[in-house]
């Protein structure tokens, strides 16, 4: 008798271990890219803040550049219409605020909309699931799967996973964060599709992380789970009641790959464009008009 998942040294394959793994898509913050070398597919990478911080907004940023950079995204927004999200996209690709193109689309002109429409729908760089409200952990788990194997996604965005845990019946948090958070990382396993979900913060007695106060992995909503099953945990820091409420904190609390953790980028918010931008660093506004 000789279990199948027991393997001797002499057996292994060893010019699998002369195969390196194949680097990350570089992100467009320096020190954050420095810390992580790049998001990697077949990762679970976290993303976590309080209430109105950024995340949807910082998680799009992200997604933007992955489509720019040649990969495709599969857009799974639980709490935002489908064409509301597929707006804001088209207002990121102009530098104009979403909530400006979606309530004006006059905003853009015909020419520059076609052009977003090219790159981004039609050459299928963006998919999106046409769903608003909370879901069952089965159905979304049947969803990513279509979208990994069969549309072949580079990488898929949750926003957010309370929303998931709202549609089962069950009345243990803890134990449904830990199941869908399972769930996710055999799909990363079984397609090598990477999985980018956004998660809540719970309330912290002590803390105000509405107004700035550091975040720990300790402070993630639910049990354990999703600290423990994801590679990367990223948090995101802002004062929303400071005297500069546009700059956010970028945070890495885990990196299973590289082990770097602590602070990274520093952004702002414009408000005339709509975007996330480095917070001194004018040396990456000529960097992205090069690329």
């Amino acid at each position: 008798y000789h279990p199948e998942e027991i393997v001797e040294g002499k057996d292994l394959d060893f010019t699998r271990l002369r195969k390196a793994k194949k680097p990350g898509v570089e992100m467009p913050f320096p020190k954050l890219q420095k810390m992580t070398w790049g998001l990697r597919k077949g990762e679970i990478t976290l993303v976590t803040a309080a209430s109105g911080i950024g995340k949807s907004t910082f998680v799009k940023e992200l997604a933007y550049h992955v489509a720019k950079s040649g990969h495709s995204i599969a857009n799974i927004a639980l709490e935002t219409q489908m064409e509301d999200v597929a707006m804001s996209y088209i207002a990121m690709d102009n530098n104009v605020p979403a909530y400006r193109y979606i309530f004006n689309t006059e905003v853009i002109k015909d020419e520059d909309y076609e052009a977003s429409v090219d790159w981004m729908f039609r050459s299928n760089r963006m998919h999106f699931f046409k769903h608003w409200g909370s879901i069952n952990p089965d159905t979304l788990r049947a969803k990513m799967l279509y979208f990994a194997k069969v549309l072949k996604v580079d990488f898929i965005v949750l926003d957010h996973v309370s929303m998931v845990i709202a549609g089962n019946e069950s009345d243990n948090e803890r134990k449904d964060i830990d199941k869908l958070f399972e769930a996710m990382t055999q799909i990363c396993v079984e397609t090598g599709v990477g999985i980018i979900p956004i998660i809540h913060l719970k309330r912290v007695q002590g803390k105000k992380l509405n107004h700035g106060d550091e975040v720990e992995l300790t402070d993630l909503r639910g049990s354990a789970g999703a600290e423990q099953m994801s590679f990367n945990v990223w948090a995101l820091e802002r004062n929303q009641q400071g005297d500069d409420k546009d700059l956010v904190k970028i945070r890495v609390l885990k990196n299973r790959s590289i082990g770097f953790t602590g602070l990274a980028d520093t952004l702002r918010y414009n408000h005339e464009t709509g975007r996330l931008k480095l917070f001194g660093f004018e040396e990456f506004e000529n960097n992205e008009d090069r690329h």
